[in-house]
């Protein structure tokens, strides 16, 4: 398994375009609209307050594993970079009775404490299992029993940084919707989100210029071309009730009114039930 979350990420070769000739205002506050090279039904917009553009939506953490999505054909991308303390969401699947994952920790800080992953049944919200990860920058396997058909959060303590992957056939996300807590994500990384039926715009917030939204087709519909702003871009028609994408994300990158989880892959996405349930997507 390789070690190196950003190796996977494509090479730019298209950029969204911005366009600064028509500036509307909403709620008093300037609003510039973004032509994207992709859009073909109105324009995205960036603003510094997200009401001026969009509507954030919140979701249930009820999360479950859709069954839509198990033969996508796009690429998983390869190991993550985390740091800080936060949090995962692990389903184990029914025959699942042990997860498996490699680790390296100790290599974003010079510090003697130990990462924790702590297992905690979702339900109940009692911890059944605990990883301890040296800081010692060494690759080592680890494998925690777990029951099958659960779920699980993954608790993270960290100031090490560490390095950490797993088998493909873990369901395993990230939520990522509190703009107040620093983002895990010690470098940049790519990452498959689902967009909802009948949602008109896919809003978030994002940190750091560089940072593109893929649409299904694996066309460039938007890049961050301004540091710590929030995005609106409207979805195209027939674009809806799919899987979408995150790439050249690092530090913050937020989604406000989709559901916020993340994936390696479509097929390790774990998703509001609610969500699930509307789309039929078992």
């Amino acid at each position: 398994m390789k070690a190196d979350f950003a190796a996977s990420i494509a090479g730019m070769s298209l950029f969204a375009q911005m366009s600064f000739t028509d500036i509307s205002f909403t709620n008093g506050m300037s609003v510039v609209p973004v032509a994207s090279a992709e859009s073909t039904q109105g324009q995205a917009y960036t603003a510094s307050n997200p009401e001026s553009i969009f509507t954030p939506v919140k979701f249930s953490l009820d999360l479950i594993k859709p069954a839509a999505f198990n033969t996508d054909s796009r690429p998983r991308t390869d190991g993550i970079n985390l740091s800080g303390d936060h949090q995962w969401y692990l389903l184990m699947k029914q025959g699942q009775s042990d997860f498996t994952f490699t680790c390296r920790t100790g290599i974003e800080y010079p510090v003697k404490t130990n990462t924790k992953l702590t297992f905690v049944d979702a339900a109940t919200g009692v911890a059944v299992a605990e990883a301890v990860l040296p800081p010692d920058k060494v690759a080592r396997s680890y494998k925690v029993s777990l029951t099958p058909g659960k779920l699980y959060r993954v608790d993270v303590k960290d100031k090490a940084g560490f390095t950490i992957d797993w088998e493909p056939q873990f369901s395993m996300t990230h939520v990522s919707q509190e703009l107040t807590k620093p983002s895990p994500f010690a470098d940049s990384y790519a990452a498959y989100f689902y967009v909802p039926k009948n949602t008109g715009v896919i809003g978030g917030y994002w940190k750091n210029t560089g940072a593109r939204l893929i649409d299904p087709q694996g066309a460039i519909a938007l890049t961050n071309t301004t540091e710590n702003t929030y995005f609106s871009y409207p979805v195209p028609e027939g674009m809806d009730g799919k899987i979408w994408k995150l790439e050249q994300c690092a530090n913050n990158c937020y989604l406000m009114t989709v559901p916020p989880q993340i994936a390696r892959h479509p097929g390790e996405l774990l998703l509001p039930k609610e969500v699930v349930k509307a789309d039929k997507l078992n």
